[in-house]
């Protein structure tokens, strides 16, 4: 029986998705907290919503929010199962990026209209979600040139 042999990379991508599934977990808990949550960002003054109006606005973007959350560590967990099992330039990974530069880009918009109407600290999350974005189309733009670059050596005699 041969041992398999655990890299650094391994352990790396384990520690990842453990990191995953507790992340995946607190934004349950957040998801399952909303309404409380809302309650304490209330105490905050507001730009522009305030009393009823701001609340329901905070608690139903903050749970698209909190979903499209869930689907990004979605996404991240399913990316980095096919690198740990050494499949990196594929399509399918491509597709996950894709994925994730869209639900990334969303928090960015929607941080934006949140802070500009009813919590101005997400104007934070608005600028480093929009960050992110472009360094995950980057990213994406590398990982799709890949794979045109291995169809082509794989169809090359």
């Amino acid at each position: 029986m041969t041992k398999k042999h655990f890299t650094a990379e391994d352990v790396s991508i384990k520690l990842t998705k453990i990191s995953l599934i507790i992340l995946f977990l607190a934004s349950i808990g957040l998801l399952c907290t909303g309404s409380w949550v809302v309650r304490l960002v209330m105490e905050f003054p507001s730009p522009l919503f305030q009393g009823e109006t701001r609340f329901w606005f905070l608690l139903g973007f903050g749970y698209i929010l909190g979903f499209l959350a869930l689907a990004c560590i979605i996404h991240l967990y399913q990316l980095l199962t096919y690198i740990g099992e050494n499949q990196v330039f594929i399509e399918q990974n491509v597709q996950y990026l894709r994925f994730l530069g869209w639900e990334v880009g969303a928090v960015a918009l929607i941080s934006l209209l949140m802070g500009l109407t009813a919590y101005l600290p997400m104007l934070m999350i608005a600028v480093s979600c929009s960050l992110l974005t472009l360094i995950i189309r980057v990213v994406r733009n590398a990982f799709g040139k890949a794979v045109e670059l291995q169809e082509q050596v794989d169809y090359t005699i």
